[in-house]
């Protein structure tokens, strides 16, 4: 069971207590606004663990597991608080206006009012949540983590005597505050997301229930004082109308009422499966990873949240260096990285959170669909930012070694990339380029896709980008001419 969502956004929810007053002793505990909810927040152990590389510095001083257990559940309170009125309120209004329209139109000659009743019902609490844990879960990832660093930094401000100034921490200690901040947030993650969609599933329910309440009166009265079923003429509109006159037969409103294979589709709401949640928890992978101790921490099963967390504070880190770098990033790129730096950090930590043995054929498709997200964001870079670049194609790198079946996928992907101007080529060609050089595309897949693009030379466009991309891997070591023959050919046919 999960705690209670007592948090209806039509209160305003930003003026309630945190409860995180600094003035409590460490004995008493600290009040969420979303009622029980500590019982439900997940703390690993071993996050700790985490500083015991700043030995004698403020964070392995002052930040123990019981501070930890206080902080976290005040975190994912303010955090959730802080978007469910906006992410509520968006939601449940496209899936009220989205449900009655289509409602209206398939029950229009439908007389039993509770099967429309409980048709829009599951579709619109269907509908709300789902758009609820789409747009919240980005936000109330990034929301969790800033409001824990928060805590924990007063926190630290409060037992040195600096409360009226922020205490100094070192690199090492910032990366591992933030990773530890990170951790809990992805281990809550999943709860935080499930709170939103059941309060916009609430809300969805009784919003519609109040709209249509005068169409399932109608339906009612009709059939009670008339003896009669009720037709709604209205939806067929003026003769210039398209809909409903224009749908397929199928799915044109019919005296009868809804047929039992069309209140099917109705019914398969309720059985569309959730994600499910992770078998085990990214700190127990994660901290792992930080002390050392991967072989026995890491998880036994797939962890997307692990995954997608490294791969937004990986982002986040190479966004930093670029912007710290100035005019100059331009001219940094990943070989140029030391190793102990957290991007290469990073990267390294996608095979220690996952155990390649246990993945299933459920796993793989999650880390496709993953790893499709990262090829789009890759062809939405900024040719000037190499380092983004060669970070994310090391991160589907690091994924290929997990899952073997993507790196036989995205040289199929790459064929759909964006390539309708100069700009799109000269970036598709860069990103190909890298791929081959890290073994993600087969040169012998695009050796023949690219032949067959140019067409024998006569296919201009892309005989210019077969000529640059064979001079380019040349040049740089990535390809021998002998591995590219269709296209060698080709060059030497025009020559």
């Amino acid at each position: 069971a999960a705690p209670s969502a007592a948090l209806s956004p039509d209160k305003n929810s930003s003026s309630a207590s945190t409860g995180g007053d600094s003035t409590k002793s460490d004995d008493e505990p600290q009040q969420t606004v979303i009622p029980n909810l500590a019982a439900y927040v997940q703390v690993n152990p071993n996050l700790t663990q985490l500083f015991e590389q700043v030995k004698g510095g403020p964070l392995s001083t002052h930040i123990t597991l019981d501070l930890l257990k206080r902080s976290v559940p005040i975190a994912v309170d303010n955090a959730i608080r802080e978007i469910i009125q906006p992410v509520v309120e968006r939601s449940v209004s496209i899936a009220c206006i989205t449900s009655k329209a289509i409602l209206t139109k398939d029950f229009a000659m439908e007389g039993d009012e509770k099967k429309m009743q409980k048709a829009a019902q599951l579709m619109v609490a269907n509908l709300a949540g789902s758009l609820a844990l789409v747009t919240c879960r980005e936000p109330l990832h990034s929301s969790i983590s800033t409001h824990l660093r928060q805590i924990l930094s007063s926190a630290i401000n409060d037992a040195t005597g600096n409360s009226s100034t922020s205490t100094q921490l070192g690199e090492l200690e910032k990366n591992a505050l933030d990773q530890c901040c990170a951790i809990c947030s992805t281990d809550n993650l999943e709860l935080g997301c499930r709170l939103i969609e059941k309060a916009a599933t609430e809300k969805a329910v009784r919003k519609l229930n109040d709209t249509i309440a005068p169409a399932l009166a109608t339906r009612r009265d009709t059939r009670e004082q008339k003896g009669q079923l009720y037709y709604d003429m209205s939806i067929f509109g003026s003769e210039n109308q398209r809909y409903p006159r224009e749908l397929p037969d199928m799915l044109r409103p019919k005296p009868g009422g809804l047929r039992p294979e069309q209140l099917l589709v109705y019914e398969a709401f309720q059985r569309i499966p959730r994600q499910p949640q992770p078998t085990q928890s990214s700190s127990e992978s994660q901290s792992g990873q930080s002390t050392g101790d991967a072989s026995n921490n890491s998880s036994s099963h797939l962890n997307m949240n692990a995954i997608q967390a490294i791969a937004l504070k990986l982002d986040k880190t190479v966004e930093t260096l670029l912007t710290t770098a100035g005019p100059r990033a331009q001219e940094i790129s990943l070989a140029m990285i030391p190793p102990e730096h957290e991007i290469k950090q990073l990267i390294a930590a996608i095979p220690r959170v996952v155990d390649a043995s246990s993945i299933g054929s459920a796993d793989t498709d999650s880390i496709l669909s993953f790893s499709q997200g990262i090829l789009k964001r890759i062809y939405e870079v900024d040719l000037s930012q190499r380092l983004r670049l060669e970070a994310l194609i090391a991160l589907l790198e690091m994924l290929n070694k997990i899952c073997p079946q993507l790196g036989r996928n995205i040289g199929t992907w790459t064929q759909y990339a964006p390539t309708a101007n100069d700009a799109q080529r000269k970036l598709h060609r860069a990103v190909l380029l890298l791929l081959v050089r890290s073994d993600l595309v087969q040169i012998d897949a695009l050796d023949a896709h690219l032949a067959k693009s140019a067409d024998e030379g006569r296919d201009q466009v892309w005989l210019e980008f077969l000529i640059l991309f064979v001079r380019a891997a040349t040049l740089e070591n990535i390809v021998p001419p002998a591995k590219m023959p269709n296209m060698i050919n080709i060059i030497q046919l025009i020559a």
